[in-house]
């Protein structure tokens, strides 16, 4: 019997990546998502703020798990909390209403490490560090935390959140943030190339593959049970002077320039020790990522 899965954000870098990854499990994935230009052919237009929007999808469809990964990112909930706010907690809060009313046995939550606040490199943050969220953005990822375990707790419907650090990997349509996809797709590129990369040399950036973060979802989906109901995700520490340096080895033509900002509103190092124990294998991990990508690369130049 084929099992059913529900991704909001689905023409998002991570909502891709997640359909992906689960197709590749034998789950039948419907992807959900309100941007109409950046739709793929397995991904239906939908705004999860709008509940009259949902609920036809949810009667078509016997969904046994949603992974919820739509959201506005921090820059853009800075820049405009309100809409922030209707997406973020509002529609989280009518995709737990849709869990509850259709039967859904288990909601994941793309949550992230901006609800740690800023920590110091040397804190490699567990989930039972206090949340203290410092922007509209964490605190937001924080309240659908709540409002997913009383739920649960309601109305029986399991709710899992997986708090990711900064997820980098070529193919990301980033206007804040470009850095994290162009570090990868820079490394097969012919012609000289710059990256700026807006960090200190010496600060240290919690980077996890993209990839990681879909296999991780899927693996949450697809457990029999999670014996807790945070996780934090993976996430390599990383100098952006060493990733200049690697990648500059690794292609010549690229020339990556480096900033003086501080990492600011979530931690700088994670504690994913929780993850690995209870459902075992271990991350391919970022440094291995990037040689594998330029490897591939330089193959089928």
């Amino acid at each position: 019997m084929t099992h059913s899965v529900l991704i909001t954000g689905g023409a998002g870098f991570i909502g891709r990546h997640a359909h992906a990854a689960l197709e590749r499990q034998g789950w039948s994935v419907i992807s959900i998502d309100s941007q109409a230009s950046r739709l793929a052919p397995n991904c239906l237009r939908c705004d999860i703020t709008d509940a009259g929007q949902l609920e036809p999808i949810f009667r078509a469809h016997r969904f046994e798990r949603i992974i919820h990964a739509a959201s506005i990112l921090p820059t853009a909930a800075k820049l405009d909390p309100h809409k922030a706010t209707e997406v973020n907690i509002g529609g989280s809060l009518n995709i737990l209403e849709m869990a509850a009313r259709f039967h859904v046995q288990r909601v994941i939550y793309a949550s992230s490490g901006s609800v740690y606040g800023t920590q110091s490199a040397s804190n490699f943050v567990s989930e039972d560090q206090p949340a203290a969220p410092e922007d509209v953005y964490g605190a937001a990822k924080r309240y659908v935390e709540i409002l997913g375990e009383t739920y649960e707790r309601k109305f029986g419907v399991e709710f899992v959140a997986l708090r990711m650090v900064m997820v980098v990997g070529a193919g990301g349509t980033s206007a804040t943030s470009p850095w994290r996809n162009q570090i990868f797709e820079c490394l097969g590129s012919l012609e000289s190339k710059e990256v700026f990369i807006p960090y200190r040399p010496d600060e240290t950036l919690p980077l996890v593959h993209v990839d990681e973060i879909a296999d991780m979802l899927a693996t949450l989906a697809s457990a029999q049970c999670c014996s807790h109901r945070i996780y934090n995700s993976f996430g390599d520490c990383v100098k952006p002077a060493e990733l200049k340096e690697q990648i500059e080895s690794l292609n010549p033509n690229v020339r990556l320039t480096l900033g003086n900002a501080a990492v600011t509103g979530c931690a700088r190092a994670i504690d994913s020790s929780r993850f690995a124990r209870e459902f075992g294998g271990a991350p391919v991990g970022f440094w291995q990522r990037l040689r594998t990508e330029a490897q591939s690369l330089r193959t089928t130049a």
